[in-house]
């Protein structure tokens, strides 16, 4: 198909990484191009494939799916813009991703290995298009099934690998110290060696176990940005998993925070601000370019926003104007579409991935408990006993204590068995059932008692006046759980005990502000049917007019309102 150049200039001017090339990089890269039409539904490449193209989307939509037939799952819906095949960066893989054309499109194609060799020429196209690769690759190994239909990843990565090498460090330094005078001191003592060897074992166990703990703990913590939003997502291996996110369209600002070992090691933070909060993305190499791809993502949002808005307008215009033209006293507002019917997935939850979890999220209902060490400190005193009176048998056993008659010790330790049993699965049960929740319209405190009383207070989270936390004590500051107190009306809710109460007050703040904007951008549609009628009656005014005075009137409201939250915001952090 015959695309002109300088509209595959104007696009690549567009996007990240080529919108900071020159002009004689970009001509280059432009050199390396080929313009290619695919009809709807067509193939483009086949998962398994060898990779040797690199593809932006020019015009048209692409499907991106993994998986049989039977068995596809959707992986992104890319658009205008949108780049894709970035495994034919690396020579010999292949493809992660079956990819088709959604309906007619164009897509500009870069031979791999050509591409490659330009990014030896050009460092700023080096250094983005392996950002874009590495994240390519990654989001292809990770579950993310919190993900919406059709939400295309553009960048997801892990802290920087050094925060992972200092946390080796500690164990390595501990384990190349205990290990060589163990064994030194099997290789000279001729008694004693079965205690030795237990301990050599132990040191290389937990050791070992340690490291394992520290590479799994930095591989689950991801930094992500999407074509919908920003997110940060944490998880302990059974015990705590949270997701902090913002929607592009609520971000105000951004900004890189680096000390001074990050700005010559080049990592940093990456700190996003919406109209109530601060979201950061930390410790990720090269925070520069991850911020040069976020306000590409802000820009491209902003006028897919401004387009969509538009649309809606002439769709009321145009629903109107049939109003209009039918003869009736009476004209009436459309009935609004009803919100999809969503379903709930039906799979049972592993038991044990709830055991001692603080942190739950189910159908984007946030499900907060009592911290372990509140359940820790109930049941700590007879589990002590029963441990003691364990110790006494096996002393018995060993005829060290052979004074103490074994029969009544053996019926004492039974005894105690059951009735410590009991009250592990009493003070377990009691821990788990009193849970805070953070739905999206709501918040839920429950109190339940096992065979006793439920308590259930809620509370819209549209009248929520403040929302505060604090730790207390050492313990509280040690193990990071404190008390978050949340304002409604003459009304106090408090979440005790709460894991991070920090993260829990920003996502209250968080469901807050994404029902503040709704509840704008619906208030927005509102004034403008009211101003399409006014328009209906008067047909001197043009369609575009009306629509160019209205989005212009809207922006200023809009700015209005986001300075004055960002001031707001400003003043509380000061405090």
């Amino acid at each position: 198909m015959a695309v002109e150049r300088t509209e595959i200039i104007d696009l690549l001017k567009s996007i990240y990484p080529f919108r900071r090339l020159t002009d004689s990089e970009l001509e280059q890269v432009v050199n390396s191009v080929t313009a290619v039409e695919y009809r709807s539904g067509q193939t483009i490449n086949e998962q398994g494939e060898e990779a040797y193209t690199l593809y932006i989307v020019m015009e048209g939509k692409v499907h991106l799916s993994r998986g049989s037939d039977e068995e596809e799952e959707e992986i992104a819906t890319l658009d205008i813009g949108d780049q894709f095949g970035f495994e034919a960066l690396t020579a010999g893989s292949r493809r992660h991703f079956a990819a088709s054309a959604l309906e007619q499109c164009v897509l500009l194609e870069f031979d791999g290995a050509e591409i490659a060799q330009l990014t030896q020429t050009v460092p700023n196209l080096r250094i983005g298009l392996n950002m874009l690769r590495d994240s390519y690759n990654l989001s292809s190994r990770v579950n993310l099934n919190w993900r919406s239909p059709g939400e295309s990843i553009y960048f997801i990565a892990r802290r920087s690998i050094l925060f992972l090498v200092l946390r080796f460090l500690t164990p390595i330094l501990i384990l190349s110290l205990t290990l060589p005078l163990l064994i030194w001191l099997l290789s000279i003592l001729a008694s004693g060696t079965t205690l030795l060897i237990i301990l050599l074992g132990l040191d290389i166990l937990i050791m070992g176990g340690l490291l394992v703990w520290h590479y799994i703990d930095w591989s689950n913590d991801y930094s992500i940005i999407t074509n919908q939003r920003v997110l940060y997502q944490e998880r302990v291996i059974l015990i705590y998993e949270s997701r902090q996110e913002a929607p592009l369209d609520a971000i105000l600002s951004n900004q890189i925070i680096t000390g001074l070992w990050g700005r010559w090691l080049g990592f940093g933070d990456v700190a996003v601000r919406t109209y109530s909060f601060s979201l950061a993305l930390p410790d990720l190499d090269h925070p520069r370019e991850v911020v040069a791809l976020l306000e590409d993502q802000l820009a491209r949002v902003k006028i897919q926003a401004s387009q969509t808005e538009r649309e809606q307008k002439r769709k009321v215009l145009e629903q109107r104007r049939e109003a209009a033209r039918k003869p009736s006293s009476h004209h009436l507002r459309p009935r609004p579409q009803s919100a999809p019917a969503q379903i709930k997935s039906g799979t049972i939850p592993n038991w044990l991935s709830y055991f001692l979890r603080m942190h739950i999220e189910k159908d984007g209902v946030l499900i907060y408990r009592t911290h372990w060490f509140i359940l820790l400190r109930k049941i700590i005193i007879p589990t002590v006993s029963l441990l003691l009176l364990i110790i006494f048998l096996i002393l018995r056993l060993a005829n060290v204590l052979a004074f103490i008659a074994l029969g009544p010790m053996l019926a004492l330790l039974l005894f105690l068995i059951f009735v410590v049993g009991l009250w592990w699965v009493y003070q377990y049960v009691d821990w788990a059932n009193d849970m805070y929740i953070i739905a999206e319209d709501q918040i839920i405190d429950i109190y339940k008692k096992p065979l006793s009383t439920e308590q259930r207070r809620t509370a819209q989270i549209k009248n929520i006046l403040s929302v505060e936390f604090e730790r207390i004590g050492f313990i509280g500051l040690i193990f990071n759980f404190g008390t978050v107190y949340i304002r409604v009306g003459e009304e106090e809710f408090t979440f005790d005990n709460v894991f991070n109460p920090s993260l829990v007050q920003r996502e209250i703040f968080q469901r807050l502000a994404e029902k503040t904007r709704k509840e704008r951008q619906s208030g927005r549609m509102t004034q403008w049917q009211d101003i399409a009628d006014f328009f209906v009656l008067n047909e001197g005014i043009t369609e575009d007019q009306i629509i160019q005075t209205e989005s212009e009137e809207d922006d200023d409201e809009l700015y209005v309102e986001d300075l004055e939250l960002f001031n707001e915001d400003d003043q509380d952090d000061q405090e």
